[in-house]
């Protein structure tokens, strides 16, 4: 099987939670932040430091 991707992120959304896999070097990581204003910026800078940018922005309504 070919490797397409050497870094990716998988996130999940509730309403109270949000649950990002990260796959990042060789290390699996999975991390759960709160849907506030605090916990998106937690989640922006985990995938910051792993070279993941996200191209728009988030909303929470």
């Amino acid at each position: 099987m070919d490797k397409i991707y050497d870094i990716c992120c998988g996130i999940d959304v509730h309403k109270k939670l949000i649950v990002a896999c990260l796959n990042h070097k060789r290390k699996k990581e999975l991390r759960e932040f709160g849907a506030t204003t605090r916990g998106l910026n937690r989640l922006q800078k985990m995938l910051e430091g792993a070279n993941i940018k996200l191209s728009g922005s988030i909303s929470v309504s």
